[in-house]
């Protein structure tokens, strides 16, 4: 598992490649998306204070990154949420 300094630099290099893409922006993840949840919670919380659309999207199978977690992104991005019940399809909400 990689240090916390290796991880805050993950984090910094993704925040500034957000900013630099402006909006819209699509991230993907896996694996790390719980831990970067719970990293990036405060700036989840902005995301939800400036309506910016998101989307979550669970996949059952997942046991590291499980629904719990996803649905606790989607609450702090005020995002909407999708869970992938099969593996390659997901219904968006709407």
């Amino acid at each position: 598992m990689p240090d916390s300094s290796t991880f805050d630099r993950n984090r910094r290099w993704l925040l500034d490649e957000v900013r630099r893409h402006g909006a819209p922006v699509v991230l993907g993840g896996h694996s790390m998306g719980a831990a970067l949840s719970i990293a990036l919670s405060t700036e989840m919380q902005g995301v939800r204070r400036h309506r910016i659309p998101t989307t979550v999207i669970g996949c059952v199978t997942d046991t590291l990154v499980t629904i719990r977690h996803c649905r606790q992104a989607a609450r702090l991005l005020g995002a909407d949420w999708a869970m992938n019940a099969r593996l390659g399809v997901v219904e968006l909400p709407g």
